[in-house]
């Protein structure tokens, strides 16, 4: 698409004038292909599982209306989001916070927030991402008690201050080019006192054990920015931004050391935790508003 054939929300937003369809996957109890090559099911018994999967009446959606995750492993797909589901439950729970208001930023399809909204875990369940189709598709297909909302590049959220009670955000800050911190700021601001938000980011953890079946090596190596130095030069800079196009948001691949983020993101939150590899190939922070 040309500049000329945009509309102004593309340069901050994606598909925002699509009217869309949907090619729609059967639900997970109906899958034949069980395959699972990267989600640990210790989260949870066999028979929670089980009920989990009975209990999900929805479709799934097709691999190109998810971002791309999992491939073709549609169940891997589905037991990922139970996997973070768990995770955000447990995590809330370890902290004490209410389960009050639930907010995701980059929550795509639902991929997360279908668990949790099945599974009732929050009064409020609110799912941003800058995608039109993601939106509608949640909201066409997802429990009604999932609130769908189109955000873009500009670090707000309509939600009021002091809020919400636990925040997500899964391979999002791994894609923000340049308002990082803005994000955070606008993520402390609707937290409560004593919230907690679940970011994901990618380090050089990751950049010193990643090989070529890892979904993140082809892009990060095969950019430009990309040279034999490049963990050194990661940490002398702490954060480093490869940008593939440069006429919309949403179109780069961000790496970060862990001391910038000790550095930098505790001086608007307490750092909780913070988990290597988890989940697969990123690493995960626990903020909790002071």
């Amino acid at each position: 698409m040309s500049t000329e054939d945009k509309i102004w929300e593309d340069f901050i937003a994606l598909n925002s004038r699509d009217e869309p369809t949907f090619e729609l996957l059967p639900r997970v109890g109906e899958l034949e292909d069980r395959r699972n090559w990267t989600v640990d099911t210790s989260f949870a018994t066999a028979d929670a599982i089980a009920a989990m999967e009975a209990a999900d009446a929805d479709p799934l959606p097709a691999t190109e209306d998810r971002e791309g995750y999992n491939g073709d492993r549609h169940y891997e797909y589905w037991i990922s989001g139970a996997q973070l589901a768990s995770k955000i439950q447990q995590t809330a729970a370890e902290h004490k916070v209410e389960p009050g208001i639930y907010a995701e930023l980059g929550a795509a399809s639902g991929r997360v927030v279908r668990h949790l909204a099945r599974r009732r875990a929050f009064g409020e369940i609110w799912a941003f991402d800058i995608n039109w189709r993601h939106i509608v598709w949640m909201e066409r297909h997802l429990p009604t008690n999932i609130i769908p909302v189109q955000t873009s590049s500009i670090p707000t959220l309509p939600l009021e201050d002091a809020s919400v009670d636990v925040f997500s955000a899964w391979s999002v800050f791994s894609h923000i080019e340049t308002f990082e911190l803005q994000w955070l700021a606008e993520i402390r601001r609707v937290l409560k006192p004593g919230g907690i938000a679940l970011l994901s980011v990618v380090t050089e953890n990751q950049i010193g054990r990643m090989d070529k079946t890892w979904p993140m090596y082809e892009p990060l190596t095969t950019h430009p920015r990309w040279s034999p130095t490049f963990a050194d030069e990661l940490k002398e800079q702490g954060k480093i931004v490869l940008r593939w196009r440069n006429d919309r948001s949403y179109a780069s691949n961000v790496v970060y050391t862990k001391e910038y983020i000790f550095r930098m993101w505790s001086r608007m939150f307490e750092i909780a935790d913070y988990q290597e590899q988890y989940p697969d190939y990123q690493d995960m922070i626990v903020l909790k508003k002071r």
